[in-house]
């Protein structure tokens, strides 16, 4: 960009150094743009928001406070057995794996809902990778490459939402390919992420230009200086984890038995910390009643952290609000360094912002498709009912081994697809 005008007394310090070698900023709708900022921000609340009443339709079993200190865990309505089939508190790989052969999962299509989450998160994968691409041009001053990260990180997060709220889906094997395609694709995302923090240089002015003199060496700095920093770090840590944790359930058995035991240990914690029993000294009775109770505190937040997806899109939302703090100041800080004239260009609508708005449309086509099915589909079975009343003939009964079959698998569905079923369920067994 040519220079317009060099900055002077009247810029605030931190835009540059007072002897008019840099230039004001100049204005880049695409990164700092209102309706790119509008898109990220709308699209990211909209999904996370979203994943809640998702994930509290896939719950296994009724909602008890307890469960806020004491986790039940994925299989603690059906108990893992040994090969004799005896429960057993000690499973293993081989236990879990058998567990999961004896289950039948009836495939099920996708809710307008879910639909929903999964259009948005890869909406934001793709424009989250492309703006963490973006932040690669040469004449990208330091306010725009924070910016630039701050929204990459936004549209991270919001992204990873698709992967949480499938967890429940995980005795399904047929969403091991889109799970598979949605893990590469993050971990792509999140390499170009790690990749530009890298790149992050603290000594320069936020008017200054990141790549002018050529590619920066790259490397990673530990600062605990702010809090601030020590949040982005602690982000950065979470991030890492959770990544993880998401390609574990790629691999049901594992998931299942790493959520097992970590349950368990929470549950075997807090039952130590309740120990009232006194030992040879009391002091040490009530040393040891601390100890368990700080166990169990580390444990459970790591547990809520990690692998409860309700939890886990509780950390979202507030890295999420934290990074929509972040965003705005970083803008605010690059219009403080330009001049009158151009910070209104950053408000008017281009082409990349419009593009990016326009995203928004592709869920609601998707939704909309989805309801007109079920629509469709509703429509049929409503005129099956009526031909059969006009023609006196009643519907044929389901077979007795159909319907048994159905009454076990239903503990296995989602709540509300499970009182969908009793309804059948109540209604065949009426006409038997």
């Amino acid at each position: 960009m040519d220079c317009a005008t060099t900055l002077n007394s009247s810029y605030p310090n931190y835009c540059g150094p007072r002897d008019d070698t840099l230039c004001t900023i100049q204005p880049d709708p695409d990164i700092a743009g209102i309706g790119v900022l509008a898109s990220f921000i709308s699209i990211g609340l909209l999904v996370i928001l979203l994943a809640f009443p998702q994930l509290w339709r896939s719950e296994q079993d009724g909602f008890r406070w307890k469960h806020l200190y004491q986790p039940p865990g994925w299989v603690s309505h059906l108990p893992l057995t040994d090969r004799d089939g005896q429960p057993t508190s000690r499973p293993s790989l081989a236990d879990v794996r058998r567990y999961l052969e004896q289950i039948y999962q009836r495939p099920h299509r996708a809710s307008a809902l879910s639909a929903t989450i999964f259009s948005l998160a890869d909406t934001q994968f793709v424009t989250g990778i492309a703006i963490t691409a973006a932040m690669s041009k040469k004449d990208i001053v330091l306010s725009h490459f924070n910016l630039a990260d701050e929204l990459g990180w936004l549209g991270y997060i919001s992204a990873c939402v698709g992967l949480l709220t499938t967890r429940p889906d995980i005795l399904d094997n047929s969403n091991n390919a889109k799970r598979l395609v949605r893990l590469i694709i993050m971990w792509v995302h999140l390499g170009l992420l790690i990749h530009r923090a890298r790149e992050f240089d603290s000594s320069l002015w936020y008017a200054e230009k990141v790549h002018e003199n050529g590619p920066l060496p790259p490397y990673l700095r530990w600062d605990f200086e702010s809090a601030t920093a020590g949040a982005s770090i602690f982000l950065f840590v979470w991030t890492i984890v959770s990544a993880i944790v998401d390609t574990m359930f790629l691999w049901p058995s594992h998931a299942l038995l790493a959520d097992f035991y970590v349950a368990k240990a929470v549950a075997q914690a807090h039952s130590s910390a309740k120990n009232k029993r006194l030992r040879n000294n009391k002091f040490v009775t009530i040393i040891m009643r601390i100890f368990w109770r700080f166990i169990h505190v580390v444990l459970l937040f790591l547990y809520w952290m990690f692998l409860e997806p309700f939890g886990c899109n509780l950390g979202n939302l507030g890295f999420f609000l934290w990074g929509i703090v972040s965003t705005f100041e970083y803008r605010r800080i690059g219009r403080s360094c330009m001049t009158e004239d151009d910070r209104p260009k950053e408000n008017e609508l281009g082409f990349g912002q419009i593009v990016a708005l326009v995203l928004l449309v592709a869920p609601v086509i998707n939704v909309a498709d989805l309801w007109w099915d079920s629509i469709k589909e509703t429509g049929l079975g409503n005129k099956r009912c009526a031909e059969s009343f006009e023609s006196n003939q009643p519907l044929r009964p389901w077979p007795a081994e159909d319907v048994s079959s159905l009454r076990s698998s239903s503990e296995q569905l989602p709540s509300f697809q499970r009182g969908l079923l009793r309804e059948e369920l109540r209604r065949v067994s009426a006409t038997m």
